[in-house]
């Protein structure tokens, strides 16, 4: 993803609220899948990791979404933006 891209989909996170919350488990395979399903749908997601997260939880996710193919955007905090284009449907 290019540089100016990645501007341009900061721009558009700005006013987002993360939609997936990384806690005490850590990163579970229901909370990949709800990741993989949401950012389905709607291309650019936020997801906090809690304080209460274990430390290897932001490293654990990143490894499951670069699996998913998903892009980080940005990285701000506890907050993880990423990004995935949405694949057209071949009918």
């Amino acid at each position: 993803m290019e540089n100016k891209e990645k501007k341009i989909l900061k721009a558009i996170s700005h006013n987002l609220k993360p939609v997936i919350n990384i806690g005490k488990k850590g990163i579970t395979q229901a909370q990949i899948k709800k990741i993989d399903e949401t950012v389905d749908v709607k291309e650019l997601i936020k997801i906090k990791i809690l304080s209460n997260a274990p430390q290897n939880a932001r490293e654990d996710l990143i490894t499951n979404l670069n699996g998913m193919n998903c892009e980080i955007v940005q990285e701000k905090g506890k907050i993880i933006t990423i990004y995935r284009k949405k694949i057209p449907n071949e009918d």
